[in-house]
């Protein structure tokens, strides 16, 4: 089990990378961070390990560059993840960061850094460390706990959004498996500020655009 406060706290990074963000305001407009709800993400989902993870909080998907009124950049530059350069993450990264599904957790910060950490303009450690420490800052598990909202019922999508609005002091988006009412994942944007501040997210895809009724399972 992850508390999340302590995390935080053990963690207390003073993340220099933010210096990083001057002189590249061009390569994206905003962040958004994407945190997964692993049973929403593997009931019906083959290429889980197990359809139903122990984990009952939200975990981190990515980190994303992305813009306001086109794609997202992706894959822009040929780096691969070395491994050596965030050894010293591991504890973190495996407790807060796992993989699903069998291809393990390394290749899925692999996957992460090769396709949005390359449009970052961060290095590997920096990129890393920087999405650790937006994570902490937005306990999604324990801000719909707060609410009463917990998993095993269905709500409409207001009181779910409405709770993280109150929290956060901005609009989410909400985010569901393919055609159906299953919430898989809750994304937060941020601005390019040197400590990012916390923005309202536009209204996700349809086809993955939770409807009214939402299942928390």
């Amino acid at each position: 089990e992850v508390v999340i406060g302590e995390f935080q706290g053990e963690r207390c990074r003073k993340v220099l990378v933010f210096l990083f963000f001057h002189g590249y305001a061009d390569a994206f407009d905003y962040w958004k961070i994407s945190e997964i709800w692993p049973r929403g993400l593997c009931h019906g989902n083959g290429l889980c390990v197990t359809k139903k993870p122990k984990q009952l909080l939200f975990t981190i998907h990515g980190l994303w560059p992305s813009n306001f009124y086109r794609k997202g950049p992706s894959s822009c530059t040929n780096e691969t993840l070395d491994r050596s350069q965030i050894t010293d993450l591991d504890a973190d990264l495996v407790q807060v960061w796992p993989s699903y599904y069998r291809d393990g957790d390394e290749e899925f910060w692999r996957h992460e850094w090769e396709r949005h950490g390359t449009c970052s303009n961060l290095q590997r450690f920096d990129f890393f460390t920087l999405t650790l420490d937006i994570y902490a800052r937005n306990n999604l598990t324990e801000i719909l706990e707060n609410a009463g909202i917990v998993h095993g019922k269905t709500y409409n999508i207001n009181i779910i959004t409405s709770a993280i609005r109150t929290a956060l002091g901005v609009k989410p988006q909400l985010i569901c498996k393919y055609t159906t009412s299953i919430l898989t994942e809750i994304r937060i944007c941020l601005d390019k500020s040197i400590m990012p501040q916390y923005i309202n997210c536009d209204p996700p895809p349809p086809l993955v655009a939770c409807p009214n009724s939402i299942n928390f399972i």
